[in-house]
Parts: structure tokens; C-alpha cells; sequence
């Protein structure tokens, strides 16, 4: 498998529709569900603490540690070392404790405290429980499905939020085009898996959720810079300023990145953001990417550079026909690459990048270029020729095979028996019935098949072919 990437984009069709999908559901999540989440945990806190239940139960907690634990003192030292919120999730997540405490095992005996503290006890952790990130934050001993993908979708305040959209905002617009929509997705929630798993391996003992969209974002970024480099990336024309004057490479990101992961280090030093597992999968994805990258296991690389982005592709089309009628195939290939995503509706500059990847059956580039040619929409004689012309030679050399999708079977096979072209057609009709395509049991194609072959005087054969389609 590999992908190329190309630099010069722009025009509407070229929004970053994963990036403000990613950007709207967090944005959303947050403001629906989230948005009281602060207020209500510092409300909890407060009644906690003038209730009396922090001070009974940091009392019992340290009678329970000078009972069962080896070394109390240490235990009891670590304890008061921490904040009254990261002592509060502590006594609140030793289960042992807990139950021993619940069940009254302190001094046998269920007094008038001990009963008052279980009636208080259990309201405030309702309470606690129904907050958004802690019901459905990353913590250790709570690795499910909701937790491990929900968990970067949720913040722990607003500035949280913003500053990981703006990030996040900023990379979708530079590389989403770039790697495609499916691809960049992919990378972001597998980056946030990674980065869940890491937090868990760092500090399997950790008892505060971690949540945030950071280990996602680091992912991507570490990837995508290893890919891009030091290459300039066109953003969007704004305000009628060309897309190329605006283009940047990558790495301007990283200083912003890096000022926001320390900004929000410094307000949240509770950690409620595993910050070390960022940095962690930011090089974690660098390195995979870099070690693919030199191997070519996965990626087949051209990037166009900053001045390859001119706007007219003509001259550069005939450069690289120049270059096909001097059999340099590998260097008309590499600038053919650079023309894909501009000229891809363009049927002169298709039919000279088939023509030239046709050395080379095997490659990426010819199987490319021949989906691109049977997925134009263009219907004029020359366009329809070209169609043709390219499935017989196709199917002809294609190395290991031709590689058809679904989509592109039920194209061909409508074109062809439009134009009556039965040679073309039983071969395209006989194979969407091997593969079983969907789009046979839901359109009228098969029958359309059988009338033209009864045209043809084949009724036996479009009889049995609508037989076996039943």
C-alpha cells in the first residue's frame, strides 16, 4: 500500500471535513454535558470539606494505613504531601479502605458518626459520579471501550478546550488534505488510544482521569511532521490573498503546541492531563512513522515544494509529456503526481498519466490513474473512447490485476450497456456476480443486461443470468 501527498489545495471542496467534525463534537460535548463540570466539582469539594467528611475520613484513612501498611509513616507522609482534591480521589478510590470502612471494621462498632458519615458519604459520591469526565474520564482499573475513545473528547475547563481546538483547528487545516479524511481520522483516534495506553503503562496506580484531546492531536503531529518535514503547505485563500502566500511548513506548530502543553501544566498541576504521555506519543508516532517512512514499507512519498504550486498546469503538463516521450517514465511519473489533485477532472492530463504509468503495471500510479479515468463523469465521445480504451488495456496489464471497487464496476457497467459494447460488458457482469456486488439486488442493471444480451439474440445467456441472480 502506499499514498501520495500533495501540497497545492485549495477551494471549498477542500475543507477539512474530519477536522470540523472532530471540532464540532468536542465543542458540543463540552457545552451540553461539560459545561458545569468545574463549578459542580469545586461545589463537591467545598461540601466536603465543611461537612466534616474530609477530616473524619482522613482520620480513618490514616488509622487504616497504620494498621494494614508496612510502612505507614511513608504511606501517611505521601498523603499529606498531596492536595485536598488529589486526597479526596485517593480515600475515594482505595476500594480496600473503603469497604473496610463502610462496614464499620475501624473500631467494630456502628456509631452515631460512622452512620451519619455513610448517609453523607453516599450523596456526595452520586454527586461526584454524575460529573461528565469522571464518569466517563480514563482512569487506571476502568479501561472500557466509552473510556478509552470518549476520554479525548472531554476537557477539564475551557481553556483546556480552546487551546487544544485551536491546535487541533490549526493541524486539520495544514494536513487533514494532505493525508485525506479517512486516513487523518484514523491517525487521531488511534493517536488517542496510544496515548491511553501509554498514560496507563506510565502510572498503572494513577487515581485522577485523565482527559483531553492532547495525546490525539501529539499523534498526528508527530506523524504528520515526520511526513511533511520542512515542506510549505498551502492553507485556504482568505480575504483573496492566494493560497500559496499563505503557506507554511509544519513545524510552526510545534512552538504553539509546546507553549500550550506547559500553560496548561501550570494551571491544571493536579495532572487531570497526562502531559508526559503527549511528548510520549508525539515520539512514539514520529519514530513509527519515521522507520516506514525510510523502509517504504507503508508510504510511497512525493511532495510538491512551495514553487511547484503555480496555478497553470499546462506547462508543466507538457513537461512531463516531454519527459514520457523520452521514456523517463520515473521523473514524468513524480511531476505527474504533483498534477493529481488539480488536474484529476482533466482528461488530456489522465490520459497522458496512464500512458506513462503503463511501464510500470505494478505501481500505484497506473492503477491510480485508471480508476481516475473510469470515474469521470465527462459522457462526450472522446471521454467515453478514452473509458474504454483504458478497461481493455487495463484489464489487460494490471500487475498482480486490475483492482475495481463496487462503485467503479456498476460506472462501467452501466456506460457499456448503454453503448450496446457486449465484449466489454460480460466481463464486468460476470465479475460484480463473482464478487456478489451489492448493486446488482439493488438496481435494474442485471435486467437491462439480459434485454441487451436478447437483443444480441443470447436470450439463454440473460435468462441465466437473472436465474442466478435470484
Amino acid at each position: 500500500m502506499s499514498f501520495t501527498t500533495i501540497t497545492k489545495i485549495s477551494g471549498r471542496k477542500d475543507l477539512p471535513l474530519a477536522t470540523i467534525l472532530l471540532i464540532l463534537t468536542t465543542l458540543s460535548i463540552f457545552i451540553i454535558w461539560q459545561l458545569d463540570d468545574n463549578s459542580a466539582l469545586s461545589e463537591i469539594l467545598s461540601d466536603y470539606q465543611s461537612s466534616g467528611l474530609h477530616e473524619y475520613e482522613k482520620r480513618q484513612y490514616e488509622a487504616y494505613l497504620e494498621k494494614y501498611m508496612t510502612v505507614p509513616s511513608a504511606a501517611l507522609s505521601k498523603l499529606d504531601d498531596t492536595t485536598q482534591w488529589e486526597q479526596f480521589v485517593r480515600i475515594q478510590s482505595d476500594t480496600t479502605f473503603q469497604f473496610w470502612l463502610w462496614n464499620g471494621n475501624f473500631d467494630g462498632a456502628q456509631n452515631q458518626d460512622h452512620l451519619q458519615w455513610k448517609e453523607k458519604h453516599s450523596q456526595l459520591i452520586k454527586r461526584f459520579s454524575d460529573v461528565t469526565y469522571i464518569e466517563y474520564g480514563l482512569v487506571a482499573g476502568k479501561m472500557n471501550g466509552v473510556s478509552l475513545f470518549g476520554h479525548m473528547f472531554l476537557h477539564a475547563g475551557i481553556i483546556h478546550l480552546l487551546s487544544n481546538l485551536f491546535v487541533l483547528g490549526l493541524l486539520g487545516l495544514m494536513v487533514e488534505r494532505l493525508l485525506g479524511r479517512v486516513l487523518f481520522l484514523g491517525i487521531y483516534l488511534t493517536s488517542g488510544l496510544v496515548a491511553a495506553i501509554l498514560a496507563l503503562s506510565i502510572n498503572p496506580a494513577g487515581l485522577l482521569h485523565m482527559v483531553g484531546a492532547g495525546g490525539a492531536i501529539s499523534g498526528v503531529l508527530g506523524m504528520a511532521t515526520v511526513i511533511l518535514g520542512r515542506r510549505k503547505i498551502a492553507l485556504f485563500e482568505l480575504f483573496g490573498i492566494n493560497a500559496n502566500q499563505l503557506a507554511l511548513p509544519l513545524f510552526v506548530i510545534l512552538p504553539f503546541w509546546i507553549a500550550i502543553e506547559l500553560i496548561q501544566l501550570a494551571l491544571y498541576s493536579e495532572s487531570q492531563i497526562q502531559y508526559l504521555t503527549h511528548i510520549g506519543c508525539f515520539l512514539i508516532t514520529a519514530t513509527v512513522t519515521l522507520l516506514l517512512k525510510h523502509t517504504q514499507w507503508v508510504f510511497g512519498i512525493e511532495l510538491s515544494d512551495e514553487a511547484e504550486g503555480a496555478s497553470d498546469v499546462t506547462p508543466r503538463l507538457a513537461s512531463a509529456k516531454d519527459l514520457c516521450q523520452s521514456e523517463n517514465h520515473k521523473e514524468a511519473l513524480r511531476l505527474l503526481r504533483r498534477l493529481y489533485r488539480e488536474a484529476t477532472s482533466n482528461s488530456e492530463f489522465l490520459s497522458l498519466y496512464y500512458q506513462c504509468s503503463r511501464a510500470l503495471p505494478e505501481s500505484e500510479d497506473f492503477h491510480r490513474a485508471a480508476r481516475a479515468i473510469f470515474s469521470l463523469d465527462d459522457r462526450d465521445s472522446k471521454s467515453v473512447d478514452l473509458i474504454r480504451a483504458t478497461y481493455i488495456d487495463y484489464v489487460r496489464l494490471a500487475q498482480p490485476g486490475p483492482r475495481f471497487t463496487e462503485n467503479i464496476l456498476y460506472r462501467l457497467a452501466e456506460l457499456f450497456v448503454d453503448r450496446k459494447w457486449c465484449d466489454e460488458v460480460d466481463g464486468i457482469m460476470s465479475l460484480m456476480h463473482k464478487k456478489r456486488a451489492a448493486c446488482l439486488f439493488a438496481s435494474n442493471l442485471p435486467y437491462r443486461y439480459a434485454k441487451l444480451l436478447d437483443e444480441q439474440g443470447r436470450t439463454v445467456d440473460g435468462t441465466e443470468y437473472l436465474k442466478s441472480i435470484v
